[in-house]
């Protein structure tokens, strides 16, 4: 990753476990049919998304690359995210998890092709 500087472990640690706990959350949510663990998930997953891109848009050098682009979207499907649940609107959350999606994509593309 020559585009980037490397994240301290400890920061590879927080958002391992802040994923655990939003699929967790996730699986108790679905498996118990509890509505309030679906919610808290929804609430995590906009937070992790909006943290992990504040960090990939920090560590970018160009504002213009694909680290850059990653993080800007994640933090955009994370703000969508909220959007969605402060107005339960449907197509916000599809769209939070389109960006999230092209964000984690352009990440792993940026990381393999340098």
């Amino acid at each position: 990753m020559s585009s980037a500087r490397k994240l301290p472990a400890s920061v590879n640690r927080a958002v391992f476990v802040a994923l655990l706990i939003y699929f967790g959350l996730l699986g108790y949510a679905v498996v118990g049919n509890q509505p309030l663990a679906l919610l808290v998930a929804e609430i995590v997953f906009g937070l992790i998304a909006i943290g992990i891109g504040t960090l990939l848009f920090q560590q970018a050098r160009d504002v213009r690359s694909l680290l850059a682009v990653a993080g800007g979207c994640l933090i955009a499907g994370g703000l969508l995210q909220f959007g969605y649940l402060l107005t339960a609107r449907g197509l916000l959350n599809d769209i939070s998890s389109f960006v999230v999606f092209i964000g984690v994509g352009l990440y792993i593309y940026a990381v393999f092709s340098d």
